[in-house]
């Protein structure tokens, strides 16, 4: 909470994130960048989430053939403020496996 929120002026506490989230990423030229990473990758997505739809986690794993896509059923975008548990269970088997 400490570093995903914030105080607004009428000292309400919200969320730093960008309002318009919901509506999904416009499209970016980062997919050159991502072709260029050698390291194992690990994208945990909820799959609750629209976030990044399914066509973008498949474009992730042909772009970048080490990427593993590891869904969180039922959770939304940042399922490790969700089910911080489960996250660490996804990464640690990710880890655990390098």
């Amino acid at each position: 909470m400490q570093y995903g929120s914030k105080r607004r002026s009428d000292r309400r506490i919200v969320w730093k994130r960008d309002p318009d989230i919901g509506e999904g990423f416009v499209p970016t030229q980062l997919w050159r960048h991502v072709e260029k990473i050698r390291a194992p990758v690990i994208y945990v997505p909820g799959g609750a989430s629209a976030i990044a739809p399914r066509a973008t986690q498949e474009q992730l794993t042909l772009r970048s053939p080490q990427a593993e896509v590891d869904t969180m059923s039922g959770l939304g975008h940042y399922p490790s403020n969700e089910d911080a548990a489960g996250f660490l269970d996804v990464a640690e088997r990710f880890l655990a496996d390098r």
